[in-house]
């Protein structure tokens, strides 16, 4: 039943890939081998090929309490917006929602004193969705091009908190993508801000450049 009309399929069985994966994997890294194996039951997912790439859309299910992905069988589905603003030369991306209790702050005693008033003001604006993701470019290295996309409750009051708290202590460039628009992306060391904005979440690199677009506040670390 699950076959469908098209034909273009696949099947996976969790369990039956650690045996697999372990061959392709060096010593030190086999063990995501096992994690792999346990992140789920079965799934079955539809192959579609275009020019824009290949799209694997389907099901999974966990029936075993231990799965990895055993807990989304509990989560209320919502819409995604985040990925809306991702540009083309996306490679990878991953777009959570974080919970917890209403102006939950995180503790980073070795964040500035600029840094943790600002992930204080920014708390009150920010959303519950936050999305980082790896943008291809050819002339840097992959760790050069990594952002994340904080979602805004209200993007003024948001942006007014973060220019207010850093005064001069950041040098503005202008990003001029036409003669009509003209967005101020923001030099500032601000590491950490991450983890105190949104407890838990740390993006794995320094933040230094942030910009307001949209809905959204975006950091990244390097100004292209």
């Amino acid at each position: 039943m699950t076959s469908g009309k098209f034909e273009d399929k696949i099947f996976v069985v969790f369990r039956n890939l650690p045996d697999l994966l372990k061959g392709l994997l060096l010593p030190p890294k086999q063990y995501l081998a096992g994690k792999i194996g346990s992140l789920a039951g079965t799934a079955g997912v539809d192959i579609y090929l275009n020019d824009d790439g290949l799209v694997l859309n389907g099901y999974t299910e966990c029936t075993d309490s231990t799965d990895l992905l055993y807990p989304y069988n509990f989560v209320t589905p919502r819409e995604f917006r985040e990925y809306r603003i991702l540009p083309s030369e996306t490679v990878l991306f991953e777009t959570i929602i974080l919970t917890g209790s209403p102006g939950e702050k995180g503790t980073d005693e070795t964040a500035s004193p600029v840094t943790r008033r600002i992930a204080s003001g920014l708390g009150k604006y920010t959303g519950d969705e936050i999305t980082r993701a790896r943008i291809g470019t050819r002339r840097q290295t992959s760790d050069a091009s990594s952002v994340v996309i904080y979602e805004l409750t209200n993007r003024v009051q948001a942006e007014q908190v973060f220019t207010g708290e850093l005064g001069q202590d950041a040098t503005i460039l202008y990003f001029r993508p036409d003669d009509q628009v003209k967005l101020p992306v923001y030099e500032a060391n601000l590491k950490g801000l991450g983890g105190l904005v949104k407890p838990g979440f740390d993006p794995g690199f320094d933040e230094k450049y942030f910009t307001f677009y949209d809905n959204f506040l975006i950091s990244g670390n390097s100004y292209s």
